[in-house]
């Protein structure tokens, strides 16, 4: 499902306040696909970390990152269809 342009640039404003509020060096992404080297990965929900580790971790934990990669990258519908199926 591709967004609307509208949406993705509505979607960067709002989060990109608090992002740009992170300490000098932080990075941030929002496309995943551009943190997978990363030494470690640090997942923040509601201003609390729900999740820790490097790019294998944290996708193992089948959570946050897990979901929201399943989406960037178009994994999410055959998931969903493997879920259903069991």
């Amino acid at each position: 499902m591709k967004l609307p342009a509208r949406l993705i640039t509505k979607l960067r404003r709002r989060f990109s306040a608090p992002l740009n509020a992170l300490p000098a060096g932080v990075p941030s992404a929002y496309r995943l696909s551009t943190i997978v080297d990363a030494d470690e990965i640090v997942v923040i929900e509601k201003g609390q970390v729900a999740e820790r580790g490097n790019y294998l971790s944290v996708l193992a934990a089948n959570s946050h990152y897990a979901a929201q990669w399943r989406v960037q990258t178009g994994a999410a519908r055959a998931h969903d269809r493997e879920t259903l199926a069991d």
